[in-house]
């Protein structure tokens, strides 16, 4: 075979390859919004210089485009091209095209309201890796995918931290659920889908002097079996948006359907709620999805490993899993540019890992622990560590307590129920208690806010 001349490579045709090699592979939504919108700079030994967004590369950091990317060259010019993003700032970022947005009528069955996004065949429960925290979050979905309807877990409100799994856990209930039960009618939206289209269905009225558009939006998303809406705090000081979902959500339990929510933070802390769809929220189940300790992030690894059909060393793995301890997403990240190498035949090593978590994590700023704010809330006190996570009420204690609540809720991606954890076993709702007593004291107390802003500079800059 004649050696390829990678930089004599007619770009545009490249790509257009390339981009339908994707789209075989992709779905619509997926194609659109990731791959569409690429642009080729250039070729040059053995890289391919795309230009795209933020959201684009974003998209591809968290997924194994990267991988497919090479994968595919391969299958086009017989060799292996990697592929670099750079954000190029006036590309348009993609948008979803709803539909017909005709504004006196409706496309058939109301697809240009919602969106259908598919579920993610490899979203099941086998695949969501357990750690000793989330053993219970995986036992009570389950039960919630062979029940529907059951008022002790309806809703079933997932919270946690960004990229611990959350969406995953969600999908799985939806992907049993129709296994289980074939005919079930199922949703699977954002809450920002929801916002979007309801507010489609209001403007459509609005030019068409009639309710068409509003009732058959209703009638779409209220008479399903199962909906799974991701991101709940996106309609947080809302007013319209939430007043619907209220009327949704009641409708959806009323017949007995099944409600799964996903959310960044626990029901009572979703800032700007009416108190009855806080209370709504609270009626079923919390499950509280926690990161994965490091025995869970090397399972996870093997396990991709073992999925791309990739040889990563054991020591490898263990430097990925010790070094990344934030999410599974950013762990799935780091793992999908380490294999990006076993496909252009590199030998993994640990130096190769080292330096692949350099380049990721050059731009990353330091990461702040609760032990870190504890210390150094509890020095500029002049009291000890033992007496910041102790369960001493002494005014002197009690509130340098709070305050390292209050920044460990601000800097880390800790959550309620971890911190609590982190400060002597406390119960998440006194954790809760001390944020805001901290968050109300800094409306009439201005020494106090520049005590805490001195603390938090003195952590970043350590």
């Amino acid at each position: 075979m004649n050696e390829i001349n990678y930089n004599n490579i007619d770009t545009n045709d490249f790509l257009l390859k390339i981009k339908n090699a994707f789209k075989n592979e992709l779905d619509e939504i997926s194609y659109r919004n990731f791959i569409e919108p690429i642009r080729i700079i250039n070729i040059y030994n053995r890289v391919a210089t795309l230009g795209s967004t933020e959201f684009v590369k974003q998209g591809w950091d968290n997924s194994t485009y990267y991988i497919d990317f090479i994968k595919h060259s391969w299958e086009i010019t017989g060799g292996f091209i990697q592929a670099e993003i750079e954000i190029i700032p006036d590309i348009p970022v993609p948008k979803i095209n709803l539909g017909n947005s005709s504004q006196s009528s409706l496309p058939p069955n109301n697809d240009g309201l919602l969106r259908n996004i598919k579920l993610n065949p490899k979203y099941v429960f086998d695949t969501w890796v357990s750690s000793s925290t989330n053993m219970i979050q995986k036992a009570m979905a389950i039960r919630v995918s062979e029940n529907l309807g059951d008022d002790q877990f309806n809703p079933f409100f997932i919270y946690g931290t960004s990229g611990v799994g959350k969406t995953h856990l969600m999908q799985a209930i939806g992907n049993q659920a129709i296994q289980n039960n074939p005919n079930i009618t199922i949703k699977y939206i954002t809450a920002e889908d929801f916002a979007n289209a309801y507010s489609k269905a209001l403007n459509i009225n609005t030019f068409s002097k009639d309710n068409s558009a509003l009732d058959a939006f209703k009638n779409e998303i209220r008479n399903i079996d199962l909906l799974l809406i991701d991101d709940i705090q996106f309609i947080e000081d809302k007013t319209g948006f939430q007043e619907e979902f209220f009327n949704t959500f009641n409708a959806i339990r009323d017949h007995g359907g099944q409600i799964v929510i996903t959310s960044d933070k626990q029901a009572a802390e979703l800032k700007g709620l009416p108190e009855r769809l806080s209370s709504r929220f609270q009626d079923g189940y919390s499950s509280w999805v926690d990161k994965p300790d490091e025995q869970t992030r090397i399972v996870i690894l093997q396990n991709k490993a073992k999925e791309k059909e990739i040889i990563i060393p054991d020591d490898a793995i263990f430097k990925i899993a010790a070094s990344i301890d934030t999410n599974v997403r950013e762990l799935e990240s780091v793992f999908n540019n380490v294999a990006a190498y076993a496909l252009i035949n590199q030998e993994i090593t640990v130096e190769l890992v080292e330096n692949v978590l350099k380049k990721l994590k050059k731009n990353v700023s330091k990461i702040i622990t609760i032990s870190d704010i504890q210390k150094s809330v509890a020095d500029y006190n002049d009291i000890t560590m033992s007496d910041i996570i102790s369960s001493k009420r002494d005014k002197n204690i009690v509130l340098p307590r709070q305050i390292a609540m209050y920044l460990s809720r601000k800097l880390t991606n800790s959550s309620l129920p971890q911190i609590g954890k982190a400060f002597g076993g406390k119960d998440h709702t006194t954790v809760m208690h001390g944020i805001k007593k901290i968050e109300e004291q800094f409306k009439k107390d201005s020494d106090l806010k520049r005590t805490v802003d001195i603390i938090e500079k003195s952590l970043i800059k350590d």
